[in-house]
């Protein structure tokens, strides 16, 4: 008797496994997607806090102006984050790295001083009317 399997038997299993990777891979993905954009929503909120502590000590929000982050994954900066502020308002936006290869699946984030918060999906970036 023969112990081993048949080359049909591995074909099998290959195929198999290759459809399970191909059902996961996406969800994966996603799951990756949306972690970085907690994370620039995350900066987002680091930045409007540092930027009422700016008012709170120096009475402006001018001390923040132009500040800027990036959000990385690894090596890879997905987002970057810059800071808009003039002395009694801010704004604040996280746009994605355009030269990532799936960069249209993700979404730019806006906030600013009157409380307002916008998420949308282009490449350009271009904020809405309502946070600017």
């Amino acid at each position: 008797m023969n112990k081993g399997f048949t080359l049909i038997e591995l074909m099998i299993v290959v195929i198999v496994l290759a459809i399970l990777a191909a059902i996961a891979l996406p969800s994966y993905q996603a799951q990756v997607r949306k972690g970085n954009e907690k994370l620039a929503l995350q900066q987002i909120a680091d930045l409007s806090m540092e930027l009422e502590k700016e008012k709170t000590r120096n009475f402006s929000y001018d001390g923040l102006d132009g500040k800027s982050l990036s959000a990385k994954a690894g090596s890879k900066v997905i987002y970057n984050t810059t800071v808009s502020a003039q002395l009694r308002e801010w704004s604040i936006k996280a746009c994605v790295n355009q030269s990532l290869n799936d960069a249209s699946l993700y979404k730019n984030f806006a906030s600013n001083s009157q409380g307002a918060t916008c998420e949308w999906s282009d490449t350009s970036c271009t904020v809405p009317s309502k946070c600017q």
